[in-house]
């Protein structure tokens, strides 16, 4: 099976730098021109299916998608973004001032989640779970439109990368990453792909928040 992984395009939450989590932010104009040139790119590709988180910046993204290959939708509640608890809605930069070492802690120990949320591990097995839908579909190849810190923590495992490595790459908005599952093991043969989107459209997306 040949699936291909989504980043949704850009919130304005992603510009402020401010913790979405998993509260349900829209696309704003920038994205949903990303959103629209990500489905672009998958015209003609032979997407049978597309699986994507419920929130809506995701199923709007997904929804590009649809418009131009006729795949059919399927959310799944598992491929939501990380839960970050109290820290939703604010800021990268408040967060580090105003909780100095907790916000030390989310940054160098996967283990460490932000107040009343999810940690990286938990994310992973959450992820992970969430595959086992398309895997199970007997489809070839399919796509599954999701969110920048899940993302990562899939091709982690893929990788065979600790969780430690997770802020060492980046998943951009509208980006396309791709892995080949095969005899039980996945092998990851495109990533943080941002080649179909104009070069203006490609700054924003190296310029956004992750989560």
């Amino acid at each position: 099976m040949l699936i291909y992984f989504v980043r949704h395009g850009q919130t304005d939450w992603n510009v402020r730098r401010l913790y979405q989590g998993q509260l349900d932010i829209p696309l704003n104009e920038q994205g949903l021109r990303q959103a629209e040139q990500v489905g672009l790119r998958f015209e003609g590709v032979g997407i049978e299916r597309i699986y994507h988180s419920p929130l809506a910046r995701a199923a709007r993204t997904a929804q590009a998608l649809h418009a131009h290959t006729g795949a059919p939708l399927t959310p799944v509640e598992e491929l939501k973004e990380i839960c970050m608890g109290e820290w939703q809605g604010r800021s990268f930069a408040d967060v580090r001032r105003e909780d100095p070492e907790r916000a030390r802690l989310f940054s160098e120990r996967p283990d460490c989640p932000a107040p009343g949320g999810e940690s990286y591990p938990e994310l992973q097995r959450r992820a992970l779970r969430a595959l086992e839908v398309p895997l199970a579909s007997g489809l070839e190849t399919v796509a599954v439109v999701s969110h920048g810190a899940l993302l990562k923590t899939l091709i982690c495992h893929f990788l065979c990368m600790d969780l430690a490595a997770i802020h060492t790459f980046d998943i951009a908005n509208a980006s396309v990453s791709a892995a080949l599952y095969e005899g039980g093991r996945f092998k990851v043969i495109t990533l943080n792909d941002m080649s179909h989107l104009p070069k203006a459209f490609a700054h924003l997306s190296q310029n956004s928040a992750v989560i």
